[in-house]
């Protein structure tokens, strides 16, 4: 499973969750977040996949399963 969207596919994904972020309102912003992310993670099926997705979103500032945290990760109790 290796398919990319295309750029008009992309636009229309952007669309979809700035909507949906907006109907779950700002109290709820981040549990969504989260929760989506996990549906994804999950329908991708691909840990390898999920771990540069991170990566990539986080303009390489957070890397998954690396000795220092990332930041802001402290007050959540997260491990390196």
């Amino acid at each position: 499973m290796n398919k990319s969207l295309e750029f008009d596919e992309l636009e229309q994904v952007y669309e979809l969750i700035a909507d949906a972020i907006d109907c779950a309102g700002q109290e709820s912003e981040v549990l969504f977040l989260s929760k989506l992310c996990i549906t994804l993670a999950h329908r991708v099926g691909d840990l390898q996949l999920v771990e540069d997705a991170i990566h990539i979103a986080s303009d390489g500032q957070c890397t998954a399963h690396k000795a220092a945290p990332c930041p802001g990760n402290e007050k959540r109790g997260g491990t390196p």
